[in-house]
């Protein structure tokens, strides 16, 4: 008891370890939804997977600038990159072309989850001035009811 007293005094005591503490609290939540928490087929996962596996064929075939994808809409094709661009997908598609779309899809879900409770950290520590706050505000936030029911019910990218 002694040993975890004397390493919480020296986190909140330094004040460049309270992003540190918060980073590996948020990493282990995150990898503790991964573990009990299985990203499973909800309403948009099908239009998303079908949106990565069109890009990283598109990526491989070298015409990733101009695509569509002609699977949906009974063979007639559909403008998907006009209504969801394709700038967020691009770095996990690139992974996706080593891996395959689910693994890629996967660890999108993860950075963007990581992304949203640091972005939530570094906003509400400039308003607030305060880490505790900070803290609070980006777990509670990250792992809200309706980011884990967008996120691991529907499979949600927005």
């Amino acid at each position: 008891m002694k040993i975890i007293n004397k390493i919480s005094e020296h986190i909140i005591s330094d004040k460049n370890g309270h992003f540190l503490y918060f980073s590996s609290i948020l990493i282990l939540l995150l990898v503790l939804c991964f573990i009990f928490f299985p990203i499973r087929p909800g309403h948009d996962y099908l239009f998303h997977i079908r949106r990565f596996s069109v890009l990283i064929d598109a990526i491989s075939k070298g015409d990733f600038f101009i695509y569509l994808d002609y699977g949906t809409l009974e063979q007639y094709g559909y403008f998907t990159k006009g209504f969801y661009p394709d700038l967020t997908l691009m770095p996990f598609a690139l992974i996706g072309t080593f891996t395959g779309p689910f693994v890629a899809y996967e660890i999108m879900i993860y950075t963007m989850a990581f992304l949203c409770g640091v972005f939530t950290y570094q906003a509400t520590k400039r308003v607030f001035h305060s880490s505790a706050i900070s803290f609070v505000s980006a777990i509670l936030f990250t792992f809200s009811y309706y980011k884990l029911v967008d996120t691991y019910l529907r499979a949600a990218l927005g």
